[in-house]
C-alpha cells in the first residue's frame, strides 16, 4: 500500500509561517474537530516520504495522540487520521513506527473503527493501514489474531460480491470497493500461520460457508486457498 499526500489549510491558517511540528501534534488534540483534521492531514503531507520526520513524530507522540482519534465521532477526522497513520507506517524503514502503534492499542482501534463506520473512504483508509502493518513480522499475527474477523465478515465476504452498474455514483463506490477489498486480502495474503490460525478463519459459520463458495482464482480465493 502505497504513501499519499494530502494538501489541506494547516498552512493558510499560519498565515505567514509554517507551523513547527511539535505545534501540528499538539493541535491534534484540540477542541475543535475541524482543527484536529486539519493537523493530522499536515502530519500527513509533512511525512509523504520523509523517513526522519515520521521516527520525529513518533518520537514526540504523534502515533498515540493520531491512534486516539480513531475513536472520534466525524467521519472527517477518521480520514485525516487513517491517512496521516497510512505514511507513517509505510515502508520497511519504518517498523519502529508500526511497533509503537501496535503498541499504542492501534491495531484494535482500526478494528472498532472498520466494525462501526458506514464511510467506504473510511474503510479504504483503515484496511490501506492494515496493509502497511502487515509488512513487519511481529505484526502478522497480532493481526490475524484482532482483525480477521472484522475484515472477513465486514470487508471480504461482502464486498467480493457486487455487480457492475451503468451508475456514476454505483461505479465510484464500486471503485473504493475494490480497493478496500484489494487492501484487505493484500494484508492477509502473504501469511502462512502456525495451526492455531485456521480455525480463526471459521470465525462464523456464515463467514466460512460464504468464502467456501467463491469461485476459484479470485482474490478470496487465493486468500484463503492454504486453509482449504
Amino acid at each position: 500500500m502505497q504513501e499519499e499526500e494530502r494538501g489541506n489549510k494547516m498552512e493558510r491558517e499560519f498565515g505567514w509561517r509554517d507551523p513547527e511540528l511539535p505545534e501540528v501534534i499538539q493541535m491534534l488534540q484540540h477542541q475543535f474537530p475541524s482543527v484536529q483534521s486539519n493537523a493530522a492531514a499536515y502530519l500527513q503531507h509533512l511525512c509523504f516520504g520523509d523517513n526522519k520526520i515520521k521516527a520525529e513524530i513518533r518520537r514526540l507522540g504523534g502515533i498515540q495522540l493520531l491512534v486516539d482519534l480513531l475513536d472520534h465521532r466525524m467521519a472527517e477526522v477518521h480520514r485525516s487520521a487513517c491517512g496521516a497513520l497510512r505514511n507513517l507506517v509505510y515502508g520497511k524503514a519504518n517498523d519502529d513506527n508500526k511497533i509503537a502503534f501496535k503498541n499504542c492499542g492501534g491495531i484494535p482501534a482500526l478494528v472498532r473503527l472498520l466494525r462501526k463506520t458506514t464511510d467506504v473512504e473510511v474503510k479504504e483508509l483503515v484496511t490501506g493501514v492494515l496493509w502497511n502493518l502487515s509488512s513487519c513480522d511481529a505484526l502478522k499475527m497480532p493481526i490475524i489474531q484482532d482483525a480477521l474477523a472484522v475484515l472477513t465478515n465486514s470487508v471480504i465476504i461482502p464486498h467480493s460480491a457486487w455487480d457492475s452498474s451503468p451508475h456514476q455514483e454505483d461505479r465510484k463506490l464500486q471503485l473504493h470497493t475494490s480497493q478496500v477489498l484489494r487492501n484487505a486480502t493484500g494484508c492477509l495474503s502473504p501469511w502462512v500461520p502456525p495451526p492455531p490460525a485456521p480455525s480463526r478463519l471459521r470465525v462464523t459459520t456464515r463467514g466460512s460457508q460464504s468464502l467456501r463458495r467463491r469461485p476459484a482464482g479470485g482474490p478470496v480465493a487465493r486468500l484463503t486457498g492454504w486453509w482449504r
